[in-house]
């Protein structure tokens, strides 16, 4: 299986600081779930409302356009479109902690 190359990371190449991963890893994860959700059919307002917050805040989850995002907000978007939450922490050597599956 080949992966199709990442732009954003090709842009920023191997010296991306700490702080520039986070968003880029944001940015990724936001661009995926607006993906999704146009495939599954729903609008943002649709989401929004199912999240309990705005269609721009929503839209900003999108596009990585909030600085700061709670867990809890950002979670909220694919359990919208009925999907489920792993959250875990993969260590160096390959071990694994499930922290929380909903």
């Amino acid at each position: 299986m080949t992966r199709e190359p990442d732009p954003l990371a090709e842009f920023l190449g191997p010296f991306e600081p700490a702080g520039a991963k986070r968003r880029s890893a944001r940015l990724r994860a936001g661009l995926r779930l607006g993906e999704l959700r146009k495939r599954l059919g729903y609008t943002q307002e649709q989401v929004a409302g199912r999240m309990g917050v705005s269609q721009h805040r929503a839209s900003a989850i999108e596009t990585a356009a909030l600085n700061d995002i709670k867990m809890s907000i950002f979670a909220a978007c694919p359990e919208a479109m009925g999907a489920g939450i792993d959250l875990g922490a993969g260590f160096k050597g390959g071990d694994r902690v499930d922290l929380l599956t909903a």
